[in-house]
């Protein structure tokens, strides 16, 4: 044990999946994230699987390439899965993408959720942007909302086969001033 219980900034958890271990699902607990000058690089995918909680970057929120940001260290596929129901997450970028196998960005299995102010950044690497099982955002469940997020990046070519966003058949969500 480093001494550090996660309760406060000074004595915040090194990872995430120490911080969530944490958390309670449905008492509307908090995770934020620290901005630097580095992203978090995760090691193995994430998944948000906690109900009405909140996953919160704590740079100015804005719309692009924000300072709290999540990236990765090895292929993932999807790099982040939300499957739990209820939660905000906000004031973050994402940065997915290392290989051609790197499919999916985030997967959205969980319904009611919010995204304010996310920067859902990919493909970041050039054999995505023409592969045809590319996806930034898979969205598998309904009444999710999208206020004010960005989807994708200019850096890397894209065609028609590699969609930023997909909503599975008889889902629906919400994007406002995305």
């Amino acid at each position: 044990s480093d001494g550090n219980d996660g309760l406060s900034i000074t004595k915040a958890k090194k990872t995430i999946d120490q911080a969530m271990a944490k958390m309670t699902t449905g008492k509307s607990d908090s995770l934020i994230l620290v901005q630097g000058t580095s992203s978090l690089s995760l090691a193995s995918a994430l998944d948000w699987n906690l109900n009405m909680s909140r996953l919160i970057g704590n740079a100015p929120p804005g719309m692009m390439n924000m300072r709290s940001r999540i990236g990765q260290s090895v292929t993932l596929s999807p790099l982040i899965t939300v499957s739990g129901y209820g939660n905000l997450i906000a004031n973050l970028y994402t940065m997915h993408g290392m290989a051609s196998t790197d499919y999916i960005g985030w997967l959205i299995s969980g319904a009611r959720n919010v995204f304010k102010n996310v920067h859902f950044g990919g493909p970041m690497f050039a054999a995505q942007g023409g592969h045809a099982s590319y996806e930034g955002v898979e969205i598998a469940a309904t009444e999710n909302h999208f206020d004010h997020c960005v989807f994708g990046t200019e850096t890397i070519g894209r065609d028609e086969l590699t969609p930023n966003v997909t909503i599975n058949a008889g889902k629906h969500a919400i994007f406002e001033d995305c």
